[in-house]
Parts: structure tokens; sequence; C-alpha cells
């Protein structure tokens, strides 16, 4: 309770219910004051500690601005004297014209490390000055917040909102009813749940992915300065550690979306944080990270990764794949926006139980949650409802499978690239749910996983009680349409190396997707299926084909 408070309910002789409802009321108000006071200190003196900077920095920049021009006259009196002593300078004066040379090499490497440190340092007073400032944003809108709460209590009024739940029960709506009670709250209201309850609102399935992203943010800034606080106070267990590793991962990825720029609009793209949980999966963690706005993009892909994913060991890795497929999308369809998610939201086989991968347990698990996620964001765009394509890599196209199976996925097209099996007991594609017109298969002729998968009538998956993890995709008989995946530079014979490429830019796996998930069916480049005889090993026509480079630029 801040002072002014205090007397006015106690120190000037008014008490009882009017007087306790009207601290009650203004308590939030003089809280949000003093928030937004805070800020505006900090922010008054980083401008200050900026401005003096900025003195320093300026006097250093002229004094490099004289250095570099004093040094430019020196050089043109070496060039004249060099010249002046052609064709054939004696001795001495060749050597004096070699120490002056080796003398201004010097002096320019100074010069130029001069300039560096200086763009470092003016670079790093720019980033100080902007903290603060985004501080002072924050600080700002919390403030907005809470003067608004106290106004009109719209946290009370949006748990009426949904049935008079508790912050703490709403994770109990299903999709459609989330979706249906977030759209009728107003934007007061909507904020307050966003402050109060991020750790809810975050992973409340319905929910538009703009206000997940906000409430996930909330939430990894406030783990990062709680974890980092641990860390340095040397308080941090084995499971803080982790989360701190999943937090940072995390940030770093938003950070460097951003500092990436749409190729056509030239503009920064969009980072969204759909999901964020850094203690799940016994560490592991999980988080959905999304490359453009998955609120409002005409087309959406959603990337499935497989075995040793993790969020601290290879989301970046996954990220970048995301950003390619957007970046390439974009070029396959200017006049459509995107929005590719690069998924780590299941317990994939990694580490120390990276022998999960030959049983498909995790690919059960994780494809039912995949399912909850498709569902829960289709909820969320009620009738404005992209083109909407799962990707899954590797383990993670069986993954894909099982939800397409087991609970069945609600998109327009299936995508299998480097599959070890469509999983046990699917002899098909029109057994994924989507129609065997939009059941794809990536499969390099190099990818030695991509040989896991059974083929042919005579096989594991027939006859030895499902070993393996189902058949291979790419096979003829299972009836899927085989695109072009080979890569210009790959390597000799069956190898590892080639099995996380397909994504790789200018490849013919990443343009053929990005036709995929634009909706450009007509322009994939289809290839032949592998055939398997069943009394020689299989056929793989694409092995003696010459690849191309391809991009829709």
């Amino acid at each position: 309770m801040t002072t002014s408070t205090a007397a006015v309910g106690r120190g000037r002789g008014w008490s009882g219910p009017a007087a306790t409802s009207f601290v009650a009321h203004v308590r939030p108000v003089g809280g949000a004051f003093e928030d937004a006071a805070d800020a505006l200190r900090a922010a008054a003196t980083a401008a200050d500690s900026y401005a003096a900077t900025l003195e320093v920095l300026l006097s250093r920049a002229d004094r490099l601005t004289d250095a570099a021009a004093h040094l430019t006259r020196q050089i043109d009196a070496f060039w004249r004297r060099a010249r002046a002593s052609l064709p054939a300078p004696r001795p001495d004066v060749a050597l004096e014209l070699l120490q002056s040379a080796l003398r201004l090499r010097g002096e320019v490497d100074g010069v130029a490390h001069e300039s560096a440190t200086l763009r470092r340092d003016s670079l790093a007073a720019e980033d100080d000055l902007a903290v603060a400032l985004r501080s002072l944003s924050a600080g700002a809108s919390q403030a907005r917040q809470r003067m608004a709460a106290a106004a009109g209590d719209p946290l009370a009024s949006a748990l009426e909102k949904s049935g008079g739940r508790t912050g703490a029960t709403l994770s109990g709506l299903v999709p459609d009813e989330a979706a249906a009670w977030w759209e009728s709250l107003t934007a007061d209201e909507r904020a307050a749940l966003l402050t109060a309850y991020p750790e809810v609102i975050g992973t409340l399935d319905g929910v538009p992915a703009d206000a997940r992203d906000t409430a996930n943010r909330t939430l990894l800034d406030r783990d990062l300065a709680d974890l980092e606080a641990r860390e340095r106070a040397g308080v941090l267990d084995r499971a803080g550690r982790a989360a701190l590793a999943n937090a940072r991962a995390v940030r770093d990825q938003l950070e460097e979306i951003a500092l990436t720029d749409d190729p056509w609009t030239r503009t920064p793209l969009v980072a969204q944080l759909y999901d964020y949980e850094p203690y799940a999966f016994s560490g592991d963690g999980r988080a959905l990270v999304c490359v453009g706005d998955m609120s409002t993009a005409d087309n959406v892909a959603i990337n499935v990764p497989g075995l040793t994913t993790t969020v601290s060991g290879s989301l970046g890795g996954n990220v970048d794949n995301a950003v390619n497929l957007y970046r390439e999308a974009r070029w396959a369809a200017p006049g459509s926006t995107m929005a590719s998610l690069a998924w780590v939201g299941y317990d994939a086989p990694s580490d120390w139980d990276s022998g999960r991968v030959a049983l498909e347990g995790s690919a059960r698990d994780g494809g039912a949650m995949l399912a909850r996620d498709v569902a829960g964001f289709l909820a969320s765009r009620g009738d404005d409802r992209p083109h909407l394509t799962v990707v899954g890599h590797s383990y993670g196209s069986t993954t894909t499978a099982h939800a397409a199976t087991d609970v069945g996925l609600d998109v327009d097209d299936i995508v299998l690239i480097g599959s070890p099996g469509a999983g046990s007991g699917v002899n098909e594609a029109a057994q994924l749910g989507v129609g065997a017109e939009h059941v794809w298969v990536g499969s390099a002729s190099t990818d030695y996983v991509t040989y896991l998968g059974s083929n042919g009538w005579f096989n594991s998956e027939n006859w030895l009680g499902g070993v393996g993890l189902g058949n291979d995709p790419a096979e003829d008989d299972f009836g899927a349409q085989r695109f072009q995946a080979e890569l210009t530079d790959r390597d000799e014979g069956v190898n590892i190396a080639d099995h996380t490429r397909y994504y790789q830019p200018d490849s013919e796996a990443l343009a053929n997707m990005a036709s995929i998930v634009t909706g450009l069916d007509a322009d994939v480049v289809r290839a032949d299926h592998r055939t398997d005889p069943w009394w020689r090993t299989s056929d793989e026509p694409e092995e003696d084909r010459a690849p191309t480079e391809r991009s829709h630029r």
C-alpha cells in the first residue's frame, strides 16, 4: 500500500466498509503509477548515460576521422615516392620504401581496429538504451492494465464469461469453447487475463496464436530472470539448469527469427512462441516456435522433427528448417501469407533413451499431442481456415502418421520426408485420412533411414508381428505421391548425412515442399516410386537420375 493510500484509509479519520472498498480500488492504481515511475526513472537514467557515452563516442569518431585523413595523406606521399623511384630504385631507397610500407600497414590495421571497436561500443550503447526503453514500454503497459482492472475488474468479468471458472480451471475449456470465450472478451479483459494467468493462456488450445505468444513471452522473461538469478547465487538444481538451457534456446531463436527479413517485403519476420514448457519431458522441454503469424497466415506448415530432438539441443536447427520452408514458400506464392511452425512438441527419443527410436511408443504419444495441437489451432482460427500442412521428418514422419491414423488430423496435406516407416498397420496412404493424393513422400536415394521401412508383401511388418516402424511410404504399393528429393551434392552411396538435408535451400525437396504447403500441387515434380519384387532387393529409380538445383526465386 502506498503512503497516500494509507493516509486516506487511516490517517484522516475515515474508516468502515466504504473506506476499505476505496482503498482496495485505489491500491492497484497507486501500484500502477509506482511501476510506471520506476520505469521512467530507469529510462531517464539510461538516457543520461547514453548521452554521456555518445559524447565520448563522437569524440572518438572525430579523432578516428582525423587519423584516417592523416593516414590517407601519408599513403599518397608513399605512392609518389615509390613511383618516382621506378623503374630500378636504389637499395637504400627500396629499404626505406619497405619500412614505410610496413609502418603504414600497421597504422591501417590500427585504424581498422579502432573503427571496429567504435562500432561495437556504439551498438552496445544503443542496446542498453533500447533495453531501458522496452522496460519503460512494459511498465507503461502494466500500469494501463492494472488501472483498467481497478476501474472495472475486467479479470472477474472475463472469468465470469467463462462460466464462472477460476484461473486454474480455465484449462478445462475444450478448444471450441476456449475460442468462443476468447472472442467474447473485451481488450481489457484479455489484457487482465494475460497478466494474471499467462501460464494458462499460453497453453490453452483455442486461444489465438498472437495471444498465446504474449503469454508465453511473459513466462519466458520471468523464467530467465528467476533462473539466472538462482544461477548467479549458485542455488540452481539440475531441473533448473535444464529449464534455463531451454529458456535461453527459446530466447535466442526468437531473436534470430526477428533478425531475418521476409524475402518479399524485406521487413523483419514475425516470431511467435505458440507453446513454452521448459520443464516438460524430464527436462527435454516443449517449445513451439513459429516463423510468421499463425493467427492470420493463409498457409501454415507444422514441422515435426524426429530422433534426438530436445529444446536446448536442437531447437535452433528446427527453427532454421522452418525459416527455410517459410522463405521458399513465400517465393512460391508471394500473394499469400505464410507461417512455418517448428513443433518441438513431444518426447522424441534422445540422449540416453535414443534406443526408443526402434519402437513406436513415443510416436503414438507424440501423435496424440500433435493431433491435439492441430485441433486447438484450427479452433482458434474459426471460419478463417488456412491451408494447413503437417511435415514429418524421420521419426517425426512416424509420429505424424500415428496422429493421422490413431486420432485424426484435420489437415489439407501430409508430407513424410526421410521416413523410416509410416507406422505399424498402415498399409496404404489412404489410411492417413486426407486422401492418397494429399499424402506426399520425399525420400532421397542416398538417405539410409528411408530404407528402414518395410517393403513389399514379404516383410517383417507382415510376418514378424509388426517389427519395425511400418511400411516404406516411398514404395509404389503404399500409394502416396512421391516427389523428387535428391541433392546435387549428395554423398556417394547410402549414408546418414543426407538424412538431415531435406530443408536445404535450392534443393529439390525444399522447392517441392514449398509448392505443397502453398497448395500448388501442379508445381510439384513427381518422382518414380520404389518397387520391391519379393525375390530380390528393392529398386530405387532415383539413384541414377541427375539431381538439379531448384527454387521458386
